[in-house]
């Protein structure tokens, strides 16, 4: 991929639409995988549409396709075959990724979308079953029209048995793959292994106890969320559709994440590398952090060694502790024990039940909740404050 310069800046060469364009991370992938599809897909640069406007499907969208690859039909006609989504090398393909390609296949009706970073790329037929994932073998332009495909068999994530959470080869695998923070304690491994994948894949029996009703388990999938000071958490969330007393309805992800031990890092400075139980809140395909509990800090041991409480003190980025418990305490007063926010309790030495887990989950969402109003809470106040 040659280089090229106007002034100080660093061009990049299109080849399918013959222009110099400013050589952004984004437009390093996009070429990228132009010259795969021209050089080793073999697909005709004609049938290669680089930012196509989808208005063309719809008279009101305002988006674009990053790269739609046509193909002729009986009658000569060029429609979309398959749909690319885009993404910088730094950014992990999550599930919302593959959502925004789906939403722009919901116009173009293609019978292929990919996604791609320039390090992975993926290829999924659309099918009356929904997406299933090309197998990583290379495929020409002339297999993907014959239909000379091979599917990729996915493993369905499953609850494991105790005896191999508390595995210790099972427990490394978390901490190697960001899961367990690198100074969460030891005695806290197991415990956090059985409660992680509870969250994912553990029997979800909701009560309806809480004001805010838990009304549909969206299961588990691959998203990305993101914190006030810029910190960004990629993994397995469970997601969960909740409504609100008032009718509102609201996705909620709930995941577990691991943090590096810092030293004069220049954002955080010094920090421990602890584990953190994330809530977050979806809004137009975006995943923001309600809650992020330091299960280092807030779990508390029972005097009898039975069990772990997960107890918070409401403590909230941008609120005073007292005003996190006053709108709970307001909200969802069942929530509140001795002045605090109880959670739940999680068993030493065993699984955790149905029971325990599902009033955990429910427990978990009606806080969030109430956090999230926190937001329209103080909106409001500044719309007050500006009328006056």
């Amino acid at each position: 991929m040659g280089k090229y310069k106007r002034g100080r800046k660093e061009l990049i060469l299109c080849r399918n639409r013959k222009i110099l364009l400013q050589r952004t991370p984004e437009e390093i992938v996009r070429q990228h995988v132009l010259n795969f599809l021209l050089d080793e897909m073999n697909v005709p640069d004609e049938y290669i549409s680089i930012e196509y406007p989808l208005k063309k499907f719809d008279s009101i969208s305002n988006m674009r396709a990053d790269i739609v690859v046509w193909k002729e039909d009986q009658c000569k006609n060029k429609i979309p075959f398959l749909v690319i989504e885009l993404k910088a090398g730094h950014i992990t393909l999550t599930d919302e990724v593959i959502e925004q390609v789906k939403k722009y296949n919901s116009l173009l009706k293609a019978k292929y979308l990919g996604v791609s970073n320039g390090k992975t790329t993926e290829l999924y037929e659309c099918t009356n079953d929904g997406l299933k994932l090309l197998a990583t073998d290379f495929y020409s332009y002339k297999d993907l029209i014959n239909g000379e495909v091979k599917y990729k068999q996915l493993l369905k994530m499953r609850r494991l048995p105790y005896e191999l959470i508390s595995y210790y080869k099972y427990v490394n695998f978390l901490k190697s793959t960001s899961y367990l923070g690198q100074s969460t304690k030891p005695e806290l491994h197991i415990l956090i292994a059985e409660l992680q994948n509870y969250l994912l894949c553990g029997e979800f029996i909701p009560r309806g106890r809480f004001n805010h009703k838990i009304v549909e388990d969206l299961s588990y999938g691959t998203f990305n969320s993101g914190n006030a000071s810029g910190g960004n958490y990629t993994g397995y969330y469970r997601s969960l559709l909740v409504k609100s007393p008032q009718g509102n309805h609201t996705i909620f992800r709930i995941a577990i994440f691991g943090t590096a031990e810092l030293q004069n890092d220049p954002t955080y400075g010094n920090r421990k590398g602890n584990t953190y139980l994330v809530v977050a809140v979806e809004n137009a395909g975006i995943s923001t952090n309600v809650l992020q509990l330091n299960l280092d800090s807030f779990l508390v041991a029972d005097s009898r060694g039975f069990s772990f409480d997960i107890i918070h003190n409401g403590r909230r980025n941008g609120f005073k502790n007292e005003d996190v418990i006053g709108i709970v305490n307001q909200k969802e007063p069942e929530l509140i024990f001795k002045g605090k926010v109880f959670l739940g309790t999680l068993p030493i030495g065993r699984s955790i039940t149905v029971e325990e887990g599902s009033d955990l989950i429910e427990r978990l969402l009606a806080y969030s909740a109430c956090r999230d109003s926190l937001k329209k809470v103080r909106k409001s106040k500044k719309r007050l404050k500006k009328s006056n």
